[in-house]
């Protein structure tokens, strides 16, 4: 993808599962969290900050990185820079991914 990737550039995939390129892990995308922008900043900014958040099950930890996921299912594939979170529930793993 050539432009700026936005958070209607994931709305399409909310709930569907991102699998990681060569590898075993796979997770759904569950939300897309909208970041605040002071009025007086917007100017400053090119699209609205957002965060990806994807669940998973503890134990099998994808390392903080950058990784190439497929939408399974789709013929579409983002590179996205991930990093395990604190999951508020218990008995699961999340995983954000965010753009400013």
């Amino acid at each position: 993808m050539s432009e700026p990737l936005t958070m209607e550039s994931f709305q399409p995939h909310l709930n569907k599962t991102f699998k990681v390129r060569g590898g075993h892990h796979a997770f759904p995308l569950v939300k897309i969290e909208e970041h605040r922008v002071e009025d007086d900043q917007r100017h400053l900014i090119t699209r609205t900050p957002f965060t990806l958040i994807f669940r998973s099950v503890p134990g099998d930890i994808l390392p903080t990185g950058l990784w190439t996921f497929d939408v399974e299912g789709e013929d579409v594939s983002f590179d996205l820079y991930v990093m395990a979170i604190h999951s508020p529930f218990p008995g699961d793993q999340d995983y954000q991914a965010s753009f400013n």
